[in-house]
């Protein structure tokens, strides 16, 4: 698939208008989520959280956040309207910290695979939404990541998606995008379990050490070094 095709990083909220785009490819591929796959969300966020907002004492944050999925939905956080409203500023708005995210250990592997022919990217799918966007093309250039399509969360007026919404949301396009998403890299559980039961398409999930769900076709990967292990074999693909 050529990254000369989707110079720029061009993005949608319109499942027909990212059907056109990935249609338009060379063929099929795989979808990559952002945050917390590629982007470590999680390690930029952890020393504004806790200069900002309470938490219980002796909190590790980041295995707290493997464990809930979110920082939205972290008990101690859910019924902080203060806390929630500044989560929400920070995902309408574009924070600083977009531009200076740090790299999930291994997510190079990425564009490794795709460069080397073993992976074919389609896009790239994510519960970001439009004012962030141009941070997050940024930051995936910067970082050398292939062209593609970004394929994010719509615009819902000056409030953004709750967690659940947004999992939801991304659940249905992943499935939509079939067939020339025939499959996603995602960390996300809550977006796994989210998606129908008669979905075709493949999930590595990374983070996981065991399957989610035996519905569907979900392949735990630990870490990149796990994905790179599994495509190389090319059996994410039977």
């Amino acid at each position: 698939m050529s990254s000369s095709l989707f110079a720029g990083f061009p993005s949608t909220s319109d499942l027909r208008e990212a059907l056109l785009l990935l249609a338009n490819a060379d063929g099929p591929g795989f979808l990559s989520d952002i945050d917390a796959t590629v982007a470590d969300v999680v390690g930029a966020w952890i020393p504004i959280l806790t200069e900002l907002l309470p938490a219980p004492k002796g909190l590790d944050w980041r295995a707290h956040h493997a464990e809930i999925g979110s920082f939205q939905a972290m008990p101690h956080l859910v019924g902080n309207a203060e806390a929630q409203a500044f989560m929400a500023r920070m995902m309408l708005n574009e924070p600083p910290h977009f531009h200076t995210m740090p790299l999930i250990e291994g997510a190079e592997t990425l564009s490794a695979l795709v460069n080397k022919g073993l992976l074919s990217l389609a896009g790239y799918c994510t519960v970001r939404s439009t004012p962030t966007i141009c941070a997050t093309r940024g930051w995936l250039e910067s970082r050398s990541f292939p062209s593609r399509p970004i394929i994010h969360h719509p615009d819902v007026g000056n409030e953004p998606a709750s967690y659940a919404k947004g999992n939801l949301w991304k659940a249905q396009m992943i499935a939509a995008l079939w067939p020339y998403a025939i499959g996603i890299i995602e960390d996300s559980t809550s977006v796994i379990m989210a998606l129908p039961a008669d979905y075709p398409g493949t999930v590595i999930h990374l983070g996981a050490y065991k399957p989610c769900r035996s519905d569907i076709r979900v392949i735990p990967c630990a870490t990149w070094r796990d994905v790179a292990k599994l495509v190389s074999s090319g059996n994410h693909l039977s």
